[in-house]
């Protein structure tokens, strides 16, 4: 249990350290050829930066923004044209059902377990205390 909390806060914190950014912003970091590399899923574009980038009080690498069209290969073209290295990815799928209910089963039966030791100790001091 212990395990996944931490889990859960370690991938909370690497999405943290992602700036999102307008695309006007991400124009202008390529402009500056400051873009180092980006990966493109649908629209959503997630990329590094060659030096950190301060937006508002945050500052990062590591930028996130979604294009305001579908991307194409002039597009491509025009940033590896610019020294940025450009990956594609899979969009992502939603789990079907099954899998989110045996991810959870686990938890479901140490919690029926723990329910049944509560109730067979308190069943053992209602003998005890009568």
């Amino acid at each position: 249990m212990i395990g996944t909390i931490a889990l859960v806060q370690y991938a909370t914190e690497r999405r943290r350290n992602y700036l999102e950014i307008p695309y006007n912003q991400f124009v202008q970091e390529l402009e500056q050829r400051n873009i180092a590399t980006i990966q493109v899923t649908n629209r959503r574009v997630r990329g590094d930066l060659k030096r950190p980038m301060r937006l508002g009080e945050r500052s990062s690498n590591q930028f996130v923004t979604t294009l305001p069209f579908e991307s194409s290969v002039t597009w491509v073209t025009a940033l590896v044209e610019k020294g940025v290295e450009v990956r594609g990815d899979e969009p992502t799928r939603r789990r079907p059902w099954p899998v989110v209910a045996l991810t959870f089963l686990p938890y479901l039966v140490m919690l029926f377990f723990v329910i049944v030791v509560l109730r067979h100790l308190q069943a053992r001091r209602r003998e005890g205390g009568s």
